[in-house]
């Protein structure tokens, strides 16, 4: 009761006028100095109220004084100026990069010891903040730039550009608001493999060389044809119809090819931590790294909040999707039903599925059930459980390996 009430006590205090304006003041408008000077104003209004001498009023008027200047000239300062922002889309972990802001200054007048950047979320370390410009004329143009280090995956948002001065003591910041809204994605952290020993095996593939073709392969020609309803446009062989006067179409091959289905575990037991689920997608990420350098087509399935599901082709831009994908999966605490949507997906398409690797972040009846299912179905298993209970490890069939999230986090090159 005590805890609860002591968490209720700092939740009412964190949503009071007085705490916030204090963390404004702290955090948004008073420079290193500002603060100094804060502090000092704050000794010297203490010490008037106790005494009577008049070099002290003097004091606190003088500081006081200083802080009302910097407070209306920073304000008058302020210029109006247009800002371009360039910033990557994609980048991973633990990288560090620039978020570019170009400000033109469109006002009459200079615009004196400012700055432009983005407030981050935690999770995005700054690691140099954006330098002050002493002065812009107008018509000017200037890029602030801005270093930067996200610490964990995910989807991110930038909305609110902050526009400062802290002209002329620098003192206080003046901060205006501009929405330039911007978005970037951090793939995982992962480690390359060398090696990856999982059963393969081939399946003939409806379509063939042209469904791989959709998929990110080249095509095997065999013959031409006449041109049939329903056959697709890219197909027309323009010579052929050129030379016969009629529309004529090429020909492919069927094939069969391995194709791999990849299951992300994202519902984690019951009191765990999402570290777990970090691990399980790094794993997924360096799998998912070493198959798009090989021959294979990849059929990736997410279960969690919502069902993700993606087919990849035989190539590596594709290796970008999935890392799209595997960016933002989100865990999930309980049971749902995009973990039924999800095995009845997979089920949908075992029929060209030759091999399916598992990553689980737990293991009970249903995913023991949906194992051996997908066994009895015919295609091949490879599974892995990330987690620390030695307990549930011992209950494991041969297919499935445990793994200790901490052996994931330090780095595994062969599995």
């Amino acid at each position: 009761m005590s805890t609860r009430g002591g968490y209720s006590f700092a939740h009412r205090v964190e949503k009071s006028l007085v705490y916030r304006l204090v963390h404004r003041l702290f955090h948004v408008h008073l420079s290193e100095t500002g603060k100094l000077l804060f502090w000092i104003l704050l000794l010297s209004t203490s010490v008037s109220l106790f005494t009577f001498q008049l070099k002290a009023y003097v004091l606190w008027s003088g500081l006081l004084s200083v802080c009302a200047c910097s407070i209306l000239f920073s304000r008058l300062a302020r210029r109006k100026l247009e800002f371009e922002v360039e910033i990557p889309e994609r980048v991973r972990h633990g990288q560090e990069f620039r978020i570019e802001i170009r400000a033109t200054n469109r006002s009459k007048s200079p615009a004196l010891e400012l700055r432009a950047r983005y407030p981050l979320p935690p999770e995005v370390e700054v690691v140099k903040e954006s330098d002050w410009v002493e002065q812009l004329a107008p018509g000017q143009t200037t890029v602030f730039r801005q270093t930067v280090c996200p610490r964990r995956r995910g989807a991110y948002f930038l909305k609110n550009l902050l526009q400062e001065n802290c002209y002329p003591f620098g003192l206080w910041l003046d901060s205006k608001k501009h929405v330039v809204e911007r978005a970037f994605l951090v793939y995982p952290k992962y480690q390359p493999l060398r090696e990856l020993d999982i059963p393969v095996g081939m399946k003939y593939q409806p379509g063939g060389l042209a469904l791989t073709s959709y998929l990110g392969d080249s095509t095997e020609f065999l013959s031409t044809r006449e041109f049939r309803m329903g056959d697709p446009l890219r197909h027309i062989h323009w010579r052929s119809w050129a030379r016969l006067g009629k529309p004529i179409v090429k020909e492919y091959g069927e094939e069969y090819f391995c194709r791999l289905a990849l299951i992300v575990d994202t519902v984690l037991p019951e009191g765990e931590n999402d570290d777990i689920l970090e691990q399980a997608i790094s794993l997924a990420a360096s799998i998912t790294d070493y198959l798009s350098r090989e021959e294979y087509v990849i059929d990736i399935f997410a279960a969690g909040p919502k069902l993700y599901y993606l087919q990849a082709g035989r190539s590596l831009a594709y290796l970008q999707n999935i890392m799209d994908i595997l960016s933002c999966l989100e865990p999930t605490h309980h049971d749902d039903k995009s973990f039924q949507e999800m095995e009845s997906a997979l089920h949908e398409e075992l029929e060209g599925i030759s091999t399916t690797i598992l990553l689980f972040t737990d293991w009970d009846e249903r995913r023991a059930r949906m194992t051996e299912e997908l066994q009895q179905r015919g295609t091949a298993i490879c599974g892995f459980l990330i987690s620390d209970n030695e307990e549930t490890a011992h209950k494991l069939p041969e297919n499935i390996r445990w793994l200790r999230p901490e052996l994931v986090e330090a780095g595994i090159d062969v599995l």
